[in-house]
């Protein structure tokens, strides 16, 4: 098996006698800062996140971004069985999926071409197709003049000038690269109602082999291979692969044209042909949601990596309350659904009630299945390890859902406000537990096994109906704001092992009578447990060196505060406790204790009594 990592800035590319690279991906990171109202915090994520992707798709495809993107298994053997699969699924599309690989729209959506500019175009494919009588004589015309009239832009390639990918300057100033080339040549082919698809991928020279090819890295090395973009087009019942930019030696250099010879070597190949030297990347082709259909779905891969997975970008018309997730779709698996597509407004996707996971899937990925309103029940594969970030967020229909046993990560907002949640058992192999994970949902009762070592600040923030939630015994760190505004919450088991207790954790926990702080806890944070209203008794473990000032603030019902270390906790001018709170400490350390809070103004405005324990 060999792996090749990229990491470098887009740029313009040819294949043949000098290669490059155009290479677009989006990496985005959520920033989410606690301590805010969550559902404001995830909005302004969302808009964020949603605002950066849409202004990339906005660029005609031309942005510069560092991009990453990962080449698996790239064997001579493998590679011929990548391409095999890729040609199986659109052999397996049927006649109404391929009809919207003729459309047109996402060209004006992409590059802004106006009508009168698709006119010119137009007019020029019919005088190039006049004489073809067939789908393939008019591709081998369209294919024909391209090859004579466009020259390949080398100035773009080596900086000097600026390229464009838009298939209407390619056409208008007789010059462009390798995804001018294909873009036009798609354009032309859809205008003469012929599916047909633009492929990003890699290809290697005519002296190379997939088996020689080494490690894609930055500068021109003599065994790279080469980021490129071709065609797909259906005619006569099959599908044939193109690469126009190889059909022709024409050159732009130093702003001048040069006439160069033209072939048909990478003309109306088959598969097995075309994949000696090529292999497709994506279908995304960087344009908004190009995608293809499959069986009535559409479908688009992944926008960087080996093509791995697909995802589903919007349902059929005939969706039902039941809709299942393919494992796969000709061999791919599938990644669930594009976040970014228009899916969420459609009728299909608000009618769905049960949502059934096809075995096979092991990741729920993130964003996915976010947002269904009448969404019940979802019913997942055994083999599931993963549930993504925010991948069941504001479902607030569903009730229920069962983790199965191999679950050993459940995201950041996965279940953020799934208000019907009420019951949840947690696997017993589950490791990590995301931020906000199940902020605003509805669950009673929570019990995390003792295989958690990772738990997300605000996991279980405002569940205003939990009553009783116990930590993991291994946790060391009691999360910030892990039960925040539970009002409902009446016991809390805290962790043996935690040394701290994090901001704001039990923050209006105003149902919470009693506490106790386990005895390898150095410090509690500030708001710990302010406003706590009902809280009549804390009882402190024997190694708490810090309190801040708000750790108790407004908890109007303290009776008792009991210190079980020697040594007193240190406390500071501001920190509060109410005049009623007796302060309770171990037999001979009532001096010591008193020295130590004699420094809060409170404490001594209140005179609080300050005893050793009977």
């Amino acid at each position: 098996m060999m792996k090749w990592s990229i990491k470098r800035k887009a740029m313009l590319s040819r294949s043949g006698k000098q290669i490059g690279a155009f290479l677009l991906a989006i990496l985005l990171a959520v920033s989410l800062l606690p301590g805010i109202a969550g559902t404001n915090l995830v909005q302004a994520a969302e808009k964020t996140e949603q605002g950066q992707r849409e202004e990339q798709r906005q660029t005609d495809g031309e942005l510069e971004a560092f991009a990453w993107i990962t080449m698996e298994s790239m064997s001579e053997k493998q590679v011929k069985a990548d391409n095999k699969k890729f040609d199986k699924l659109l052999s397996n599309m049927t006649k109404s999926d391929r009809k919207h690989l003729a459309d047109l729209s996402n060209y004006q959506k992409a590059y802004d071409i106006t009508e009168k500019q698709f006119a010119k175009i137009q007019k020029a494919v019919e005088k190039m197709t006049a004489s073809a009588k067939t789908e393939q004589e008019q591709v081998e015309a369209i294919f024909t003049w391209i090859t004579k009239h466009i020259y390949y832009d080398y100035d773009a390639l080596n900086g000097i000038s600026e390229g464009s990918s838009n298939p209407y300057r390619v056409y208008t100033d007789r010059k462009g690269v390798c995804d001018g080339y294909a873009n036009l040549f798609d354009l032309c082919v859809k205008m003469k109602g012929i599916p047909c698809l633009k492929l990003d991928g890699f290809t290697i020279k005519g002296s190379q082999s997939w088996e020689t090819v080494t490690k894609f890295e930055d500068g021109a090395g003599e065994t790279e291979p080469g980021f490129h973009a071709w065609n797909a087009i259906y005619t006569d019942g099959a599908w044939r692969y193109y690469d126009v930019t190889w059909g022709t030696y024409n050159a732009y250099r130093d702003g001048e044209y040069e006439e160069g010879t033209t072939n048909q070597t990478y003309y109306a190949l088959d598969i097995l042909t075309m994949g000696k030297n090529h292999i497709p990347l994506t279908v995304w082709s960087r344009l908004p949601n190009e995608g293809f259909y499959y069986k009535g779905t559409k479908y688009a891969f992944e926008q960087s990596g080996h093509m791995e997975k697909l995802k589903i970008q919007k349902l059929p018309k005939k969706t039902g309350k039941t809709y299942t997730i393919p494992a796969s779709v000709a061999g791919y698996p599938t990644a669930g659904f594009d976040y970014f597509s228009d899916i969420r407004e459609s009728k299909e996707w608000k009618q769905i009630q049960t949502l059934i996971l096809e075995e096979g899937i092991t990741e729920v990925p993130d964003h996915s299945y976010r947002e269904m309103p009448a969404l019940k029940k979802v019913v997942l594969p055994d083999g599931l390890k993963k549930i993504g970030y925010s991948a069941f967020y504001q479902c607030g229909a569903l009730k229920t859902i069962t983790l199965p046993k191999s679950v050993t990560e459940i995201g950041g907002f996965a279940f953020a406000s799934c208000s019907s949640l009420k019951k949840l058992k947690f696997p017993a192999k589950l490791k990590k537990i995301g931020e906000y994970a199940f902020y605003h949902t509805g669950l009673t009762s929570v019990k995390l096994p003792d295989s958690v070592t990772s738990l997300g600040n605000y996991a279980f923030r405002e569940c205003e109906s939990m009553k009783t939630l116990t930590l993991p015994s291994s946790l060391k760190k009691i999360p910030e704001g892990i039960a925040y505004w539970c009002t409902g919450l009446t016991s809390v088991t805290l962790p043996k092992k935690a040394t701290s207790v994090g901001k704001a954790a039990f923050y209006y926990c105003k149902s919470l009578t009693s506490v106790k702080i386990p005895n390898q806890v150095t410090s509690i944070s500030s708001d710990a447990f302010a406003y706590c209203h009902a809280l009549q008794k804390v009882t402190l473990g024997k190694k708490v060196e810090k309190l801040a000032s708000t750790s108790f603030y407004n908890c109007v019902s303290l009776k008792k505060l009991i210190g079980t270390g020697e040594t007193p906790p240190t406390v500071k001018k501001g920190f509060y406790l109410p005049a009623a709170t007796i302060i309770q400490t171990p037999a001979g350390a009532q001096k010591a204790y008193q020295k130590a809070f004699s420094v809060s103004e409170s404490v001594k405005k209140n005179q609080n009594t300050i005893q050793e324990k009977p």
